[in-house]
């Protein structure tokens, strides 16, 4: 019997694809001012070489290891941080049809997030009527952990006193979500939708680049062919992912 429902944020609550843009962006302006010579556009073929050849669910953090020194490192963060503390709601996007989709499922089901995020989070979803629907609301900045690392998940099940048997992960990535997710017992939601469909509001040639880039090769560190191991159900669409939920209790219902 599924008690617990966890939610990943970004591109599942919110469109956040330009959150990734803006970390690109810091990350090229900042190796150009300590002096390396190179383009957004060279970048951003580093970023899907790594991901393509190796797996690398990470790429930003690999390159700026690889050009930058750690005080740079901690300046990109830093600015990356600030700007979306301060503009929290213009790299993320609200997901049509998400609110719909939390108040049915609270009706049947304690709802926890599940989220690498920044406090401005918080803020965000109290904007836009979607706090009240989480029971559990504790992020990565408030557990001092982060997906993918197994202990993120397993504090949140101590925390909600649930069975992994009994809770559903529903996130878009397979590295962050899906694996760890899925190696503890949970069952899980693969929530995918296309680029071209969020209808983002592009507003520089890097917006735009970064998308393109994303379109080619996901942000992902594992390949879309890995997905039967650790993918219960695939959503398209928040009425995607209500199906997927009753299915999953299907599955999990005793046979008499």
């Amino acid at each position: 019997m599924i008690k617990w429902i966890f939610f990943d944020v970004g591109n599942v609550l919110f469109y956040d694809d330009l959150v990734g843009a803006l970390i690109f962006k810091k990350l090229a302006q900042t190796i150009q001012q300590a002096g390396t010579s190179i383009t957004f556009t060279a970048l951003l073929q580093e970023r899907e070489e790594l991901v393509r050849n190796k797996y690398d669910g990470t790429p930003d953090r690999t390159l700026a290891r690889k050009y930058l020194s750690g005080s740079h490192q901690l300046q990109v963060e830093k600015q990356i941080t600030e700007e979306l503390q301060a503009n929290y709601d213009r790299y993320n996007l609200a997901v049509e049809g998400i609110k719909e989709l939390l108040a049915e499922l609270a009706k049947n089901y304690r709802l926890g997030l599940a989220a690498n995020q920044v406090l401005a989070c918080r803020d965000s979803l109290r904007r836009r009527g979607l706090w009240n629907f989480f029971t559990m609301r504790d992020l990565s900045c408030d557990l001092g952990l982060e997906k993918p690392d197994i202990a993120f998940f397993k504090e949140l099940l101590g925390r909600a006193q649930c069975l992994p048997s009994q809770s559903i992960m529903i996130g878009d990535q397979l590295d962050n979500d899906m694996r760890p997710a899925k190696s503890l017992g949970m069952y899980t939601i693969w929530f995918q939708v296309p680029i071209a469909a969020k209808n983002y509001q592009i507003v520089d040639a890097e917006e735009k680049a970064f998308l393109e880039s994303l379109q080619r090769v996901p942000w992902d560190g594992l390949p879309s062919s890995e997905a039967t191991k650790w993918v219960d159900f695939t959503a398209h669409s928040p009425e995607d992912i209500l199906e997927g939920v009753k299915q999953i209790e299907k599955s999990d219902a005793p046979s008499f």
